[in-house]
């Protein structure tokens, strides 16, 4: 499998498609930051997320999605090595905590194997539209 880099805008269609297909919102492309990733096998493209950056030492992994025609068997391991692609590339760009948030089990097995660790339980998010 291979993990590349994309600029936002130039993976942005696909990655709507796969978020309608499982039913997640589409975040407007001002929402999403600079840069995301996709992982693929030879012939599939599997899964995508974004990783905002910041001015500090922390980053944020965000909105892990799956190709809704990639089969079960070509996704096996897929989203567990693009997180820790993901993470490597931000230790190579001088990042030393990556922070995440997922409901979804399977989100949070693959977090698990790629060395994350859980920290907060029952927290709620807030939001503001400014």
């Amino acid at each position: 499998m291979t993990t590349k880099k994309y600029k936002s805008v130039e993976i942005y269609d696909r990655v709507c498609g796969w978020w309608r297909a499982h039913n997640f919102p589409i975040l407007p492309i001002n929402f999403l930051p600079f840069e995301g990733f996709i992982i693929s096998n030879e012939d599939t493209e599997l899964y995508a997320v974004f990783l905002y950056v910041t001015d500090s030492d922390l980053c944020w992994l965000t909105f892990p999605v799956s190709n809704p025609i990639a089969s079960y068997e070509e996704k096996r391991g897929a989203m567990e090595q693009l997180f820790q692609d993901v993470g490597n590339s931000a230790k190579d760009a001088g990042y030393n905590f990556m922070f995440t948030t997922s409901p979804l089990a399977s989100v949070q097995e693959a977090l698990i194997g790629a060395g994350f660790t859980l920290g907060d339980e029952n927290v709620n998010h807030y939001m503001k539209l400014l």
